[in-house]
């Protein structure tokens, strides 16, 4: 148990994505960076920032890690859609069967 969950400060973990193919600047980690300076947070967290590389074989390998290590009382997982305008909740993940090329 680290000191943040021993005085009930909640674990934030975010996750955001690097740069992918002709995305140079990936959106959902410039989000993550701007949560862990916004000041208007009503409570103490402890917010931990993590950027994955576009490949399946990073995001596998390093989110369980993640769980482990940090035990975190919330996780946030950003991501971009391509042609999405606007800011969406996934409620689920198109993971099974996935057919299309990875970024690496």
């Amino acid at each position: 148990m680290n000191s943040s969950q021993e005085s009930n400060i909640p674990i934030v973990l975010i996750t955001g994505f690097g740069s992918s193919g002709s995305i140079m600047v990936n959106s959902s980690w410039e989000i993550a960076k701007a949560l862990k300076i916004y000041l208007d947070w009503t409570r103490p967290i402890h917010l931990i920032l993590k950027q994955l590389e576009v490949a399946y074989d990073d995001v596998r390998t390093k989110i369980p890690d993640y769980w482990i290590k940090y035990n975190p009382t919330l996780v946030i997982h950003l991501g971009i859609a391509k042609g999405s305008k606007e800011i969406r909740l996934e409620r689920f993940a198109y993971n099974a069967d996935y057919c299309h090329a990875d970024s690496e």
